[in-house]
């Protein structure tokens, strides 16, 4: 049960990328290219063999290790959305 929240972790760490890439790159200029994607896939599966080999050996590393990946896909998605507001004024 625990490799779904693995999963559902390195998948918010690859989202995190895109989204923290989105919001750094230059308004309009780049979309997102195949590198984009593959640097995102690379952090999940790297995230995911992080989570799964080491960060599940302790509990508080565990606990650490499954929040930190959600927090900061928030964070991004509230910076993401306050761009998009900021553009339409």
């Amino acid at each position: 049960m625990d490799y779904i929240f693995f999963a559902i972790n390195a998948m918010a760490a690859g989202l995190t990328v895109l989204l923290l890439v989105n919001r750094f790159q230059l308004a309009g200029k780049n979309p997102f290219r195949l590198f984009h994607y593959l640097g995102a896939l690379a952090v999940a599966v790297l995230y995911y063999g992080l989570d799964s080999y080491w960060l599940s050996r302790d509990l508080l590393f565990y606990y650490l290790g499954n929040i930190v990946p959600i927090a900061a896909l928030i964070g991004a998605l509230i910076l993401a959305l306050h761009q998009r507001a900021a553009a339409d004024r």
